[in-house]
């Protein structure tokens, strides 16, 4: 079975879409990374401390909000609609 994108591309824009787990705007990376979640990761972490969620390109080795490192966890990854 075919995997169909849907893609909206705005003039001078990258690509964009919905992430079908979390439902956040995905782009198509300029860089070769394939779709990325809006602040440039794949992946999307979760500390079970704090609740903090977010990503970027690599990852965090500890919470950004509250520096927690053991219940830091990979959320998911990118799943473009």
């Amino acid at each position: 079975m075919a995997l169909l994108l849907r893609t909206v591309k705005l003039e001078n824009k990258v690509p964009e879409t919905i992430c079908r787990v979390c439902h956040q705007v995905v782009v198509l990376s300029p860089t070769n990374f394939g779709w990325v979640h809006k602040g440039g990761g794949a992946y999307v972490q979760k500390c079970g401390k704090c609740g903090w969620i977010g990503g970027k390109i690599g990852s965090f080795q500890k919470c950004p909000k509250c520096g927690e490192h053991k219940r830091l966890v990979d959320d998911h990854c990118v799943r473009p609609q």
